[in-house]
């Protein structure tokens, strides 16, 4: 499975960010890994 992840401007994206996350999708999603190839993570912070 690949997981990508995006972070808006004002989001710094370390890598220790992406591991996190990475690790997370991993876990959630593994009982579908045979059938998820891609994902998709958007961080944003939203206007006011």
């Amino acid at each position: 499975m690949e997981i990508q992840i995006r972070t808006g401007h004002n989001i710094e994206g370390h890598e220790a960010l992406a591991t996190q996350v990475s690790g997370v999708v991993e876990e959630s999603l593994s009982r579908l890994g045979d059938r998820i190839t891609h994902v998709d993570v958007h961080f944003t912070v939203p206007s006011i």
